[in-house]
Parts: structure tokens; C-alpha cells; sequence
């Protein structure tokens, strides 16, 4: 471990290869039209359009709405890091979460959901 790296670097870089590192299996297009066909989708697009007082489930606050819809995002994409980034950059989730800390966040939605997600459920 080089001087720069800390413990926590390395634990971090070990807990990524848990999930899938591999190329989208759908566009963003795709997921966010697939969204919003989906059963629940009255609790998610409004968080995907950035209006979080909107939804039908009552958030504490804007990031609280913004950890939900990462979540959302990390099931919808199979937990693909560059692919829930990049969603949630569009979103406007940047203004609360960095690449880093929405990594950590698909992280716990892969744990919580047990790997399940719409590509391959469970």
C-alpha cells in the first residue's frame, strides 16, 4: 500500500469488484422511458425530473429523495457505476452526491437488494 492510499482507499477498491463493472445493457433512454412504465413510477419519475416534493412517497429532505432514486437507478442498471452516475448527474443528484459517494450508494442498493435487479432478478 503506497503512502498515498489508506485503508479505507484499499477496502473501497476491494468492495467495487462486487458488483458489476461491465458496459450498460441499456441506454439511458431506455431505462428512464422503462421507468416510466413501471408500476411505481409515480414515486420515481418525479425524482428523475428533479422534483422530489412531487413524489408519492413523502422524503425528509432533497437528499434523502436523492439516495431513493440512486437507488431506483442502481436496480434499473444493473448496478453499473458509470451508468447510475451519469443518471444521476442528469438528474441533478451532483448538487448532493460525488461519483465516489453515489458508488457507495449502488454499492449498499446491491447488498440491500441482494443483486437483484431488472436485467437479471432474483
Amino acid at each position: 500500500m503506497s503512502s498515498q492510499q489508506s485503508p479505507t482507499t484499499v477496502g473501497h477498491a476491494q468492495k467495487r469488484s462486487a458488483t458489476p463493472s461491465r458496459d450498460p445493457l441499456f441506454t439511458p433512454g431506455e431505462v428512464e422511458a422503462t421507468i416510466h412504465r413501471a408500476s411505481n413510477s409515480d414515486r420515481v419519475v418525479p425524482l428523475l425530473e428533479g422534483n422530489w416534493e412531487d413524489s408519492s412517497r413523502a422524503y425528509k429532505s432533497p437528499e434523502e429523495a436523492a439516495r431513493a432514486l440512486i437507488f431506483d437507478l442502481a436496480w434499473w442498471c444493473d448496478y453499473r457505476y458509470s451508468q447510475v452516475r451519469e443518471m444521476a448527474w442528469q438528474a441533478g443528484l451532483g448538487q448532493f452526491y460525488n461519483g465516489e459517494e453515489i458508488d457507495d450508494i449502488v454499492d449498499v442498493a446491491h447488498s440491500v437488494q441482494d443483486g437483484d435487479s431488472y436485467a437479471y432478478p432474483v
